[in-house]
């Protein structure tokens, strides 16, 4: 049974975007720019749907079936290949879940291969045959789409039903991260909000109140050039543009929090989608500041953020 269970890694190291949320957290579509601070020049809205709706529910009988009772026919142990993408302390506590399942009965072995990452799990499933893939995959959750039109996995859907498992216990939200076309095609796993580290003892330093964090754009560029100002520290924030956090999630998720599509036709929901909105107001809007903040030296981008921590370790 080919299973994609959808995942996100939680990147601890990835410090600007819970400020972020606080200052996109009214929602609406307004600019989080105060006046006055960077100018951004306009763009007309890009968010409208480019194609009248395509996407329709797809029934479930009309997909591979999945049947939840094959185990109890089946003679001797199956074996299970699951490919992943973690790392650090996330592989650990997937390999340690692992084992105690698999020192739980006997029926199944789950065998875990570290792929590397999840570009590279995704990437090698993809150019892989159908019958050198893995029984299991681990994969981010904007590969629902691709992954289903490989037309090589048994929709979670399916099981679900077959089995009649109580869903209640996951959040709507994380569970329609994964569901398009009517069908449930994956499941949460490992699925991660950014977080706002900071340093109460720089801002103690800096002359501000260690107990009042930023909650806004403006509120964040006064505290950087306080903490600048005083010699702290040397940056007051410390961002990445990698592809899996402040080059793409966190954008995702800024979007998200300011009620706004990320790319046309409804995120792809109505149709597939055939453009994404990095070039209206918001991210302009969004990207724009967080420039201002690198070039007047207040900010410091580590780039890939290749290790996870490098954010972190840049503010050690």
């Amino acid at each position: 049974m080919k299973t994609p269970n959808q995942s996100r890694l939680l990147l601890a190291g990835l410090t600007a975007s819970a400020l972020l949320f606080a200052s996109c957290g009214g929602g609406g579509s307004s600019s989080i720019i105060d006046p006055g601070t960077t100018k951004a020049p306009a763009t007309g809205d890009s968010g409208a749907p480019t194609e009248p709706p395509t996407t329709v529910a797809t029934p479930l009988a009309s997909l591979p079936a999945c049947d939840t009772t094959a185990l109890d026919s089946a003679t001797g142990t199956v074996n299970i290949t699951f490919w992943h993408g973690m790392n650090g302390d996330l592989e650990k506590a997937l390999t340690a879940l692992t084992d105690e399942y698999n020192a739980s009965q006997t029926k199944v072995k789950v065998s875990l291969e570290n792929q590397g990452g999840y570009e590279q799990t995704l990437d090698k499933y993809l150019q892989s045959s159908q019958d050198s893939r893995p029984d299991m995959v681990q994969a981010p959750e904007y590969a629902v789409q691709v992954m289903g039109d490989t037309n090589s996995n048994v929709p979670v859907g399916a099981c679900i039903e077959s089995a009649a498992y109580d869903t209640s216990d996951f959040l709507p939200k994380a569970l329609n991260q994964y569901f398009t076309e009517g069908v449930q095609w994956s499941m949460p796993f490992n699925v991660s909000d950014p977080v706002l580290y900071y340093n109460k003892k720089v801002f103690e330093a800096a002359g501000l109140d260690p107990n009042k964090p930023p909650t806004n754009m403006a509120e964040l560029r006064t505290m950087s050039q306080a903490i600048v100002d005083s010699g702290a520290a040397a940056f007051g924030l410390s961002l990445d543009t990698g592809a899996d956090s402040g080059g793409g999630w966190f954008l995702e998720q800024w979007f998200a929090k300011l009620g706004e599509l990320y790319s046309d036709n409804d995120n792809g929901r109505l149709a597939p989608s055939t453009k994404v909105n990095f070039d209206g107001q918001t991210g302009i809007d969004l990207l724009t500041e967080l420039q201002a903040l690198v070039n007047d030296g207040l900010a410091y981008n580590v780039g890939d953020n290749a290790s996870g921590q490098d954010a972190l370790l840049k503010l050690a």
